[in-house]
């Protein structure tokens, strides 16, 4: 759907479906999830709205690849306010 799509370090890997009997490759429907690699930083609040836009409401998960380990990770809508 929207794998390997690149936007800034990140980059659009994996459509992630749910296990289902049905499922056809010619027609796989939407995923439950779209993992985004990051493998030099995490993502900043700009990337991660920029990949939100591009996902088209489907949830993202991000992995974070750093010497040799793995880090999975996912974002709230969390805004908090500024104060004078």
């Amino acid at each position: 759907m929207i794998n390997n799509m690149q936007i800034g370090g990140l980059k659009l890997a994996f459509d992630v479906y749910p296990p289902n009997s049905r499922f056809r490759k010619s027609a796989p429907g939407d995923p439950c999830f779209v993992l985004c690699l990051a493998s030099e930083y995490p993502p900043s609040k700009e990337e991660i709205e920029d990949l939100e836009r591009h996902s088209h409401g489907i949830p993202l998960k991000f992995c974070l690849v750093e010497h040799g380990r793995l880090s999975f990770f996912t974002f709230n809508k969390v805004e908090l306010p500024i104060l004078p």
